[in-house]
């Protein structure tokens, strides 16, 4: 209904409500459910005027190691070491390694960190970096801001993309309506409706991890669906 009521103002509503020439919909127990279907569908399907919940093969994060000067630097985790929900140290996470360094680089500006020490331009001891020199670096290159603080800060502004360790012991079924959505470590698992299901789908394990079903189960489980967690034992 959004879309049709959109296509009186706008263009690109307007042309995907010409195209329609029937409706067809899949019924689901809630909220939850459909959103993982329209997320697990649009990667299936391809859409053409859908593209933000497209699959992405080359998924990063940025992780902080100490250098040897007491640094925290961003390293770049890249798909083929990432584990996330093992991961503690994750923050992000990006569709790529463009978005993760134009991330960066936004942090950088909006909190006056020093790009030098983030890893963005080259280091030069003893000189300062561009950022200084036009005002958006508070002068950590130079040793006028200590390097705990710069990692304090650094830490503090990354804190809000921590990419969020899994809070269970195993696999999860979130009970809506008369189904049950089991994931594991933020993967999909399938949905049961009744025990025998639900235990074939908790010990299939081994789901691909989706960025965009992560969100959704996060926000969902930082809500009402707590209260509906049911923890799965596998023997």
């Amino acid at each position: 209904m959004g879309h049709f009521q959109g296509a009186l103002t706008q263009r690109k509503e307007m042309k995907l409500s010409l195209q329609i020439r029937d409706i067809d919909w899949i019924e689901t127990s809630g909220e939850l459910g459909a959103l993982i279907l329209e997320s697990r569908l649009i990667k299936e399907r391809m859409p053409s005027m859908n593209i933000k919940l497209r699959r992405s093969k080359d998924l990063c994060g940025w992780s902080l190691v100490e250098d040897g000067s007491g640094v925290l630097a961003p390293v770049l985790v890249t798909h083929h070491q990432l584990a996330p929900g093992l991961q503690d140290n994750l923050y992000g996470l990006f569709y790529s390694k463009r978005e993760a360094h134009s991330y960066l680089k936004a942090i950088a500006k909006k909190h006056h960190l020093c790009e030098a020490l983030l890893g963005l331009e080259k280091r030069i001891d003893g000189k300062a970096c561009f950022g200084y020199q036009v005002k958006q670096c508070t002068g950590a290159c130079l040793g006028l801001t200590p390097i705990a603080l710069h990692n304090l800060q650094l830490k503090t502004a990354l804190e809000l993309f921590k990419v969020q360790v899994w809070p269970y012991a195993g696999p999860i079924a979130i009970k809506e309506g008369g189904e049950m959505i089991v994931i594991d470590q933020w993967c999909y698992l399938g949905t049961a409706i009744n025990q025998d299901e639900l235990y074939e789908l908790a010990e299939s394990g081994g789901a691909e991890f989706d960025l965009d079903i992560y969100k959704i189960v996060k926000k969902a489980l930082s809500g009402p669906y707590k209260q509906q967690v049911i923890p799965i034992s596998i023997q």
